[in-house]
């Protein structure tokens, strides 16, 4: 899997850590792996369009990163 930057790094600090965020492109489809043991079910490749059709499920840290993108 081959990964670049494209944008700058986003740091959302909550009540119990700070994430650090990168957007990104990635040149191949190769399934990946959730992190079960950070409760993470599923993990998924998805283009930009569909990605608000799927924010219902998503951790509010992951919300959060996505209303900070639409500003």
């Amino acid at each position: 899997i081959r990964l670049s930057l494209v944008g700058s790094e986003m740091c959302i600090r909550d009540r119990l850590k700070a994430t650090h965020w990168f957007e990104m492109r990635v040149s191949s489809s190769r399934a990946l792996k959730p992190q079960r043991e950070e409760g993470i079910d599923v993990a998924a490749w998805c283009p930009a369009a569909e990605l608000k059709d799927r924010l219902e499920g998503m951790f509010p840290t992951v919300r959060r990163v996505f209303e900070c993108l639409e500003k």
